[in-house]
């Protein structure tokens, strides 16, 4: 291990990339022999490395096949290789050439079992010909040593380059060379063994602590990168430890990690614990980036994201994957950057913003597609009105002055549409709960869920109706085009209601969610001025448009006659 040693000791003291590579220096280290290559295969000669599933990562020029009778969600391939090992004589196939991803042939949450090749058939039916156990043992200690003392190094290099005071190009480049051989190292040994990717499974898995390792890494936080004053035993597992810092890494490095990654899919148990790894890390995957000056500064947190984050569409399309994230301990947390999120997309309404929230929505996206795992959500304590208080923050988030004269200029369109693209994504996950909703069979529980959400839809607006009346120079003066969360309000009537009639409605509020009159007058007030604001009438007209349209609203017709109003 002294190479291994002198490698970084170069690094951090000298500050210099050594010349020799160190992929070489793993492998001479890990197989005892300047020719590992011969040394590895004489140590695996024989051995079987046959698959559950294919997880063959796809580059540039690959070509990949659709069968839309196999697939069970839009976004699954399969390579070429299980295409011609494959049944789907007759089926709807497409060729395609240059997609990213990896290959879904044997994966049960992706293709039917039906259309699994030869090679790969499935997490269920495989009868794996290999086990850590078949790993030489002197080898299998000098793996993990070899590796884990790897990653510890490279995880100091981290921590001495955020610890700079000053930007440390050579620094930075040498840690994306370190952690590029150490990825290729693995995968030279997991092409000799499927064993072996066992075994990195293991060591992932493995908390820095059990072997005594000590960082500056503040563990107790999994929002931002925070750090102890002095050498802490590490409670981060290894692979935690990665998403931690691999942000500090360039996009290049960030592609290899995820290809890393999909190829440990091969451990079922691991799949799962990278969905729950996801969930409880997301933080580090969307991260807050440095300021270039003060006025940006000023704005609040400017987020982006790694490339990481394309392991969503590989784990949590599956409804599984998707289940296992909502009932995560760290769900709450994963939903505080929700709200982060929409706050950056209303301080800064660009494509930046847009974009760094869509690659988070794609998990609450995945999620509704498909009952089961929008059932675990819809019932999740806390969950739904979490995610419409976030929803509330949309509310006057883009306003028109209306007692000045102006046009709207390309740039304010621009922000807007944006925004509106938000909204209408932020509509179609509570919708798809309230409608899940309003299929519940057992009636006692979707009352108790409906009126629980009526009360809290209520005591919103009520909140809000009270924040409009202490501005209400303000309220009055403009007009918000914005208004998500009372779009939401009436999606959760839409769905709830029998049919539309009146007395429908009026048994609807009044019967099942058991409004009182005041609350359903305050309420419904409240969304009309709203609206009228929304449609931007001058406050001059509003008692003239009320009463043209209060006959539509039937049961609340008398509400703006009511002297207590």
């Amino acid at each position: 291990d002294t190479e291994i040693e002198q490698f970084f000791h170069t690094i951090i003291y000298n500050r210099q990339k050594p010349n020799e590579l160190f992929l070489a220096i793993i492998l001479k280290t890990l197989f005892n022999s300047t020719n590992f290559k011969n040394a590895a295969n004489e140590l695996f000669e024989g051995v079987k490395n046959s698959k559950a599933v294919c997880a063959k990562v796809f580059t540039k020029n690959d070509i990949a096949f659709k069968c839309y009778d196999c697939e069970k969600d839009p976004t699954c391939v399969i390579c070429k290789e299980c295409y011609e090992k494959g049944k789907h004589k007759g089926h709807r196939v497409l060729m395609q050439k240059s997609v990213s991803g990896c290959c879904d042939c044997g994966d049960p949450d992706a293709w039917n079992e039906a259309g699994f090749c030869s090679d790969h058939p499935g997490y269920a039916n495989f009868k794996p010909t290999y086990s850590i156990d078949d790993i030489p043992a002197e080898f299998r200690e000098n793996f993990l040593r070899v590796f884990e003392k790897c990653f510890f190094y490279l995880f100091n290099l981290y921590e001495e380059l955020k610890l700079c005071k000053q930007e440390d190009l050579v620094l930075m480049e040498a840690i994306d060379d370190v952690l590029k051989n150490i990825m290729g190292a693995l995968e030279f040994c997991g092409e000799k063994s499927m064993a072996l990717w066992l075994l990195t499974c293991k060591l992932f898995k493995t908390k820095l602590s059990e072997n005594k390792r000590e960082l500056f890494a503040n563990t107790s936080n999994i929002k931002e990168m925070s750090f102890h004053s002095i050498n802490k035993l590490c409670d981060f597992t290894y692979f935690e430890a990665l998403v931690f810092y691999h942000q500090l890494n360039s996009a290049n490095i960030h592609d290899k990690l995820q290809n890393l990654c999909i190829k440990l899919f091969v451990d079922y148990d691991f799949k799962i614990y990278m969905a729950e790894t996801y969930i409880k890390m997301v933080h580090f995957i969307f991260y807050t980036e440095s300021h270039e000056n003060k006025e940006e500064q000023a704005q609040g947190p400017k987020y982006a994201y790694t490339r990481l984050v394309g392991l969503d569409v590989q784990l949590f399309t599956a409804e599984e994957f998707s289940i296992i994230g909502v009932n995560s301990v760290h769900f709450p947390t994963f939903l505080d950057l929700f709200e982060e999120l929409l706050k950056y997309a209303i301080r800064c309404p660009n494509y930046s913003s847009f974009e760094t929230f869509m690659q988070y929505h794609s998990f609450f996206f995945y999620t509704c597609q498909k009952t089961p795992s929008r059932k675990v959500l819809l019932y999740k304590e806390g969950a739904v009105k979490r995610i419409l208080e976030c929803l509330n923050t949309f509310n006057y988030c883009f306003k028109i002055d209306v007692t000045k004269k102006h046009s709207l200029n390309p740039q304010i369109v621009e922000d807007l549409i944006y925004l509106m693209e938000i909204e209408y994504k932020l509509l179609q996950i509570v919708d798809n709960l309230f409608v899940e909703l309003s299929l519940e069979e057992n009636k006692t529980t979707r009352l108790e869920v409906a009126q629980d959400l009526a009360e809290y839809f209520v005591n919103t607006i009520k909140r809000n109706d009270i924040k409009a009346f202490k501005e209400s120079k303000e309220f009055n003066k403009y007009r918000s085009i914005h208004i998500p969360y009372y779009r939401a309000f009436t999606l959760f009537i839409k769905n709830m209601v029998e049919e539309p009639t009146s007395a429908a409605l009026e048994k609807l509020l009044k019967t099942d969610l058991k409004l009182s009159d005041r609350n359903i007058e305050i309420v419904f007030l409240f969304l009309f001025q709203i609206a009228l604001r929304t449609m931007t009438f001058t406050i001059v007209n509003e008692k003239k448009i009320w009463e043209f349209y209060s006959p539509i609203f039937d049961i609340f017709s008398s509400m703006y006659k009511n002297p207590k109003l």
